[in-house]
């Protein structure tokens, strides 16, 4: 549903840094019609094709990367395309809650990360298939979309914790 919302939204293209948690994001851009999706496997290099991509087509692009390096390596870039009003939404997918803030290797505090160089944060929380919380998600992802459009167009970041049982699969994000 993520990357669906993205394309009806006007997005299509995704430069992807893969890793093991964005393994199931993944594989939703590469099954969503109408997304092209763009392997960039050294994740400095992903921020800078995506920039390059959205000077040369001038149409907002996602980054989908993981926690653990990626963001803060992506964040430098986010800070440039703040200051030059490119549109890039980054979509980095963190650890899963019961395992932040408890010591576990290979994890970061996504939020604030990229402090105030994005025009918006917005965190999408656990996959959840009730209808309001579907809602939410399809909002949040046209908000973040139509906020890259605007006025004042630039660098949107969310993050989402993947279900540790693979729920994430079952509800289609």
């Amino acid at each position: 549903m993520l990357f669906g919302t993205l394309q009806a939204a006007g997005v299509t293209d995704v430069f992807i840094s893969p890793g093991s948690r964005s393994t199931p994001f993944t594989w939703q851009a590469l099954k969503t019609g109408g997304l092209h999706c763009h392997a960039i496997i050294d994740e400095r290099c992903g921020g800078l094709r995506g920039a390059r991509f959205v000077r040369a087509t001038g149409r907002p692009v996602a980054l989908l990367c993981t926690s653990v390096v990626r963001p803060p390596t992506t964040s430098l870039r986010s800070s440039r395309l703040a200051l030059t009003f490119l549109p890039l939404l980054v979509i980095s997918a963190d650890r899963p809650f019961e395992t932040q803030h408890s010591g576990a290797a290979q994890s970061i505090d996504q939020v604030k990360l990229y402090g105030d160089h994005v025009r918006r944060y917005f965190e999408l929380g656990l996959p959840d298939a009730a209808q309001s919380a579907l809602i939410g998600l399809r909002r949040a992802v046209t908000q973040a979309v139509a906020i890259l459009r605007g006025p004042l167009p630039g660098p949107y970041t969310s993050t989402r914790a993947p279900a540790t049982t693979g729920a994430a699969g079952r509800h289609g994000r």
